[in-house]
């Protein structure tokens, strides 16, 4: 029985759940063939590597290249673009100037390059996950399978070769690195900081840290690195017309509502709304509720005190707050998970704790893992008729506003608790 008792651990359960979820996968894929990844993969094969081909396909002409990319696809700032220049310029052929992604994924050598940007990516992810924890590099390697093989990663961000995968993996680094004894380090961690967030933006939410621990001086300097990253590649991509066109598209995309985008908090609510007759014209409302969930969020990242909470809560804003979320941002919530389990988790905790911690993360896993139970379910259909929203997406965004919200009441609960 006791031995029973120490299997049944967080980490157990997380691994144990997305190890059955993607045996049965692929179980199920051999017996059926690709129908199997047809229901899991998005169900449609032109969207694999999407995402890089596609900026590729903008950055070919540099000075236009906000006014190539259309609103949705062209509100990331200018410094992820010299990522994308870079490997563009890898394949390009003299006289060619593509159009759409089609005429990058027909270039030479187009799927070459894919491949060594997935295998940096992967690299960034193991490195960043091999120097947290000193006591098990097997616990790591573990881990870090487990997320890489799981519905974000392998069938979100890995399918569409989407950026958020490198970002996500630089911020663990980066994590990490801003609590070593070297100061070299310390800066290098700034310096990732800001780098995510000339690529994503919402990244920058971290500089939070440097503010609660009263880091004034690293602080001044991240919002320094952020300044020149951020400005300072529009030089290269229009200039200040550039600039102007990248503001306007970022503009139409906060007021986008479609039914069926659970992935953002306004599409969700726009959605609850819709679905119980109550939508109408409410365009006030529905501005109010990102911006009514980012401060209540910035509250929570200011009263936790566990670092593994408090960086939850910040994912939490990266996850679910930009309206042109998809499921690969489901990945930033496995920052919170690598802290957890490889530097919080606390084999010696009993009782209650264990138990509630063992719900936790058997709620965390379920946003993860291959869903194939609700597949059988629901005899693996493959979509709803809206714009992307699947069963397996509808199912792992379910469990993700539950984790949200019991990780918030626990939090809560828990700051009542001490304040009595």
């Amino acid at each position: 029985m006791q031995r029973f008792k120490n299997i049944l651990n967080p980490f157990n359960i997380f691994v144990g759940i997305n190890i059955i979820g993607f045996s049965l996968y692929l179980i199920y894929g051999l017996l059926i063939g690709g129908k199997a990844s047809d229901w899991l993969l998005m169900e449609n094969t032109d969207l694999k590597f999407c995402d890089f081909s596609m900026h590729l396909a903008f950055v070919a002409d540099r000075a236009n290249l906000y006014f190539r990319a259309p609103a949705f696809a062209g509100c990331f700032p200018p410094l992820v673009y010299v990522m994308y220049s870079f490997f563009y310029h890898l394949i390009a052929r003299e006289g060619i100037l593509p159009q759409q992604l089609e005429d990058i994924e027909q270039l030479p050598y187009f799927n070459l390059i894919v491949l060594y940007y997935s295998i940096i990516v992967i690299l960034a992810l193991l490195y960043g996950i091999y120097i947290y924890g000193n006591n098990s590099k097997k616990k790591n390697i573990v881990l870090f399978l487990t997320l890489l093989f799981s519905v974000p990663f392998m069938a979100g961000g890995m399918f569409v070769a989407n950026s958020t995968l490198l970002v996500m993996a630089l911020l663990v680094i980066a994590i990490k690195l801003r609590k070593s004894d070297n100061a070299a380090s310390r800066e290098f961690a700034l310096l990732l900081i800001a780098i995510c967030a000339g690529f994503k933006i919402y990244p920058a939410v971290f500089g939070i840290l440097y503010l609660l621990e009263k880091r004034w001086k690293e602080a001044a300097r991240l919002t320094g690195y952020g300044i020149v990253l951020f400005f300072a590649p529009f030089s290269l991509f229009g200039g200040m017309t550039g600039f102007k066109q990248w503001l306007f598209n970022v503009r139409s995309t906060t007021g986008v509502d479609k039914y069926g985008r659970i992935q953002s908090i306004r599409g969700l609510a726009y959605t609850t709304l819709e679905h119980f007759g109550l939508g109408g014209n409410r365009p006030t409302l529905l501005r109010l509720v990102p911006i009514l969930f980012f401060v209540f969020m910035l509250v929570m990242i200011c009263i936790v005190k566990s670092e593994y909470r408090r960086m939850f809560f910040i994912c939490c804003i990266m996850t679910f707050f930009s309206n042109n979320s998809y499921r690969y941002t489901l990945c930033y919530l496995a920052i919170p998970l690598i802290i957890f389990f490889l530097e919080e988790d606390d084999d010696s905790v009993s009782g209650k704790e264990k138990v509630l911690r063992c719900i936790e993360m058997a709620i965390y896993s379920m946003v993860f893992a291959i869903p194939m139970l609700w597949g059988f379910l629901t005899n693996f259909k493959l979509t709803y008729p809206y714009p992307t929203l699947t069963y397996v997406e509808m199912i792992v965004y379910v469990w993700a506003y539950i984790l949200m919200a019991y990780v918030t009441v626990s939090e809560i609960w828990k700051q009542l608790k001490y304040h009595k």
